[in-house]
This record gives structure tokens, C-alpha cells and sequence, in this order.
């Protein structure tokens, strides 16, 4: 009769991984993705090993000097050869004139206005002053920068902070493509007309190509842009080589990926293969850890934030919607009768809610069907009632952990592959003495 194996430990999942990286020959791509499976797999089961955290610590590295970063697929593009050079050859550029991975969303917020970090930001259709955790501290970075430019169709809470606002056009207001969520590709047609002076955002990026004597790149047709989409996509796994207006227009829609014209599209990913190098799937066992913040005797519930049905985002849109305005037109706090009570609550009354980084107004929404121990605000308003004034910045320690490690290899560029195998990173124990504020 078959038996099932005995589980491997965290110390040998991790020697594991650390074989697959630090052999003679150089790892190749298929090594470093299955050792960092075993480095999340055993982190999972001992974190408290600074052996296993020196092994991760390690394999940083690796993917650093072989060319892309770890636990982070957004910059598989960005980071691969093949990829680089296959873009290269498509603009017509050298390789090395292709952009490296930049910073992630939290590095970019975090070194606003800081010494060597970002000092010009331009937004095109977001509003993080709202909808980002850390707002408060945002917003104070935006003012510290040289220049902040925000493209964005309404004056939203960081439209106002900007130095520079570029009015750009509604969707209604413009033509293009869509690809939805359920991965259909969508033409959209304008209904109307923009106002005089507004341009669009490719139009606008055409003209800052143009500034920077590169009008070749861009565009302002979006039946252009798609056609070089369908390019320079062709062949990768986000492939649109397939679909095209006339395509989009006879058939409602086509489904992506499309390699070619013949292709019937792919309502259904992931029918006969997953996106990884194996085409398997990927499992990873999960361990539950408690929030950084407990409650005490001095903020004794937990704070949760999240939508409601009829906002969206930070709601710069759907706020100025009448109908879905008068169903929810301000912010609130759920809390459950039982907990209001106790503390001298009644439905509908206007509380402060604190937390150990701030407080925001807004009014009190009994719940029965909520905890106890939690109170719950959608993140949709800014002003007195925003949510994001009060949501803890903590980052899961492994991201944290990974960040640190970003900053702390700062000669990378000179390793090469005969030195990895002699590289050693602080172990997890090093790390919290060195980044206490970061676990």
C-alpha cells in the first residue's frame, strides 16, 4: 500500500532551497522560483529560525544578482533577459536604456521628499491622499515634494494638494479598450464630448515624450496604442496578438489571452495550465498570526475598513453621483448595540474613533451582526471622516524583511556569480536589532 512520506522540517525545507541556489553552475530561473517556495514554506512552519531567515536572506540576493527580485511578479518583466531584450529589439532601444524595478507603491509613498527619494510625483487617476494606508503621514510627504502634477477628471483630495492639475476626459468621454474582470476585452466608445482644454492622458503623455525628445514612443491614438499592445504582447503570456477592433466589435468582446486571430480566446484561465514555469499550481500551508496591534485596556477593539456597495474607492467619482450619494452620503462606524452602549452610544450620533495614530468624525451605525470586539469604517471619504487617518502602517514582517534587504544590498551591481555562494545576509535576530520599527 502507498504511504505518505514524512513532512520535511523548516531546517531541511530550508538547506533545501539553499542547495538550489548556491551550486557551482548558477541557479537558473525554475531554481530560485522552487527555492523560494521552500523558504515561504519553511518560514511558515519556524519563523523564529534565524537560520531559515539567513537561507531567504540569501536568496535575495540571488534574484538580485540574476536579475529580477524575490516575491514580487510585477517585476518579472521588468527584471527577466529574455523579456528585456525581446523589448528592446520592439522599440528599437538598447537594452540598457530599458528602466530597471523601480520602487514598489509603499517604498514610492514612503520616500517622498526624503533625501535621494522621490522628489516629483506624477498621479494619473488615483487618490491616495484617501485611499491609501498612512494618510496622514501622505499627505504631510506630498507637501514636502518639488512639484506634484495630478491628472484626474474631478478635484479630488489630491488633486487639491497639487502644484500642477490637468483636467482629463470621463470614460464616457473618450474611445479605447477595456479588458474586464472576467478578462473579456471590451471596446469603449465615446459618448460625449469633453469639455474644451481637456486633454487625454495619452495626449498628455504624448506631449511629455515630445518634451523629453522622445515623440516616437507614444501615441495619442488609442487605435494605435492597441496595435502595439497586440506586438509587443505577442508570444508572452499576456498575449493580445489575437484581438483586434474589428474582432472586439463582431464578437461583444474578445476573451485574453488571444495569441493569434484564429485563436477563439480564453474564456476560462487556466484550463489546461497554470501561469508557472511547470505549468502546475502552487500551494502554500499558512500558519494564522495575530495582528501587530492587540487591543488594551486603553483602545480595547480591533478597527477594520473596507467598501460599501454603493461607493467605490476613494469615492471621487461616485461621490458626486446624486443617487448613490443619498444612499450612503457620509462616513460611519459600525459598532454592535451591546458595545455602544457601554459606551454611552446612541444609533446615529456623531463619535470620534481613535487610534494610536490619530481620530476621525463620523457617525455611529448600530450593527448587531458584528463583533464584539471590533468596530468597522468604509475608506471611501476623506476629511474628518477618513478611515486611512487610523489604519495602522504595520507590514507583514516577511515584506518588511524583504524591503530592508532592498536598501541594505546596495552593491549588488558588483557581485557577480562566483561570489553568491559567499554571501551572507543578517540573520532574522540582526535584522530586528538593526529595523525595529519595521516588524
Amino acid at each position: 500500500m502507498p504511504s505518505l512520506s514524512t513532512p520535511l522540517t523548516a531546517r531541511q525545507l530550508a538547506a533545501k532551497a539553499d542547495a538550489l541556489f548556491t551550486h557551482n553552475e548558477g541557479p537558473t530561473r525554475v531554481d530560485l522560483q522552487v527555492a523560494e517556495d521552500y523558504c515561504k514554506q519553511a518560514l511558515a512552519l519556524d519563523a523564529n529560525d534565524p537560520e531559515n531567515w539567513a537561507v531567504f536572506s540569501r536568496l535575495c540576493v540571488a534574484h538580485m544578482v540574476y536579475g529580477y527580485d524575490v516575491s514580487d511578479a510585477r517585476y518579472e518583466a521588468a527584471g527577466n533577459a529574455a523579456d528585456r531584450a525581446k523589448m528592446a529589439a520592439f522599440w528599437g532601444v538598447e537594452e540598457d536604456d530599458l528602466p530597471r524595478p523601480g520602487l514598489a507603491a509603499c517604498e514610492l509613498f514612503d520616500s517622498l521628499g526624503e533625501k535621494g527619494g522621490v522628489r516629483g510625483l506624477f498621479v494619473m487617476g488615483a487618490n491616495p491622499v484617501v485611499s491609501a494606508p498612512k494618510a496622514r503621514v501622505l499627505e504631510q510627504r506630498l507637501a514636502r515634494l518639488d512639484l506634484l502634477v495630478v491628472c484626474d477628471m474631478f478635484l479630488s483630495e489630491t488633486a487639491s494638494l497639487a502644484d500642477v492639475v490637468l483636467p482629463v476626459p470621463h470614460f464616457a468621454e473618450e474611445e479605447g479598450t477595456m479588458t474586464n474582470l472576467e478578462g473579456r476585452v471590451l471596446r469603449r466608445h465615446a459618448a460625449l464630448t469633453p469639455p474644451p482644454g481637456v486633454r487625454s492622458d495619452l495626449t498628455i503623455m504624448k506631449l511629455i515624450a515630445e518634451a523629453l525628445h522622445r515623440p516616437q514612443f507614444v501615441s495619442d491614438e488609442p487605435a494605435a496604442v492597441f496595435e502595439e499592445l497586440r506586438l509587443a504582447t505577442s508570444g508572452g503570456v499576456a498575449d493580445y496578438a489575437g484581438i483586434s477592433y474589428a474582432r472586439i466589435d463582431a464578437e461583444n468582446g474578445v476573451f485574453w489571452p488571444c495569441p493569434d486571430e484564429a485563436h477563439p480566446g480564453s474564456p476560462r484561465l487556466f484550463q489546461e495550465r497554470f501561469g508557472t514555469p511547470d505549468g502546475r499550481a502552487r500551494f502554500h500551508a499558512v500558519q494564522h498570526r495575530s495582528p501587530a496591534e492587540q487591543p488594551d485596556d486603553e483602545y480595547p477593539l480591533f478597527l477594520t475598513t473596507g467598501r460599501v456597495l454603493v461607493q467605490y474607492q476613494s469615492g471621487s467619482q461616485t461621490r458626486r453621483v446624486p443617487s448613490l450619494l443619498a444612499a450612503e452620503p457620509e462616513p460611519f462606524v459600525e459598532v454592535h448595540p451591546l458595545v455602544a452602549k457601554d459606551s454611552g452610544i446612541e444609533d446615529g450620533e456623531l463619535v470620534h474613533v481613535v487610534t494610536r495614530r490619530g481620530r476621525a468624525l463620523c457617525k455611529a451605525r448600530f450593527r448587531s451582526s458584528i463583533r464584539l470586539d471590533t468596530i468597522f469604517m468604509p475608506f471611501h471619504w476623506g476629511g474628518e471622516g477618513r478611515a486611512n487617518s487610523l489604519t495602522n502602517d504595520e507590514v507583514y514582517a516577511l515584506t518588511a524583511y524583504i524591503l530592508a534587504l532592498n536598501q541594505l544590498i546596495g552593491e549588488k551591481d558588483a557581485m557577480t556569480k562566483e561570489t553568491l555562494p559567499a554571501v551572507r545576509m543578517p540573520n532574522r535576530d540582526n535584522f530586528i536589532t538593526r529595523f525595529p520599527d519595521r516588524i
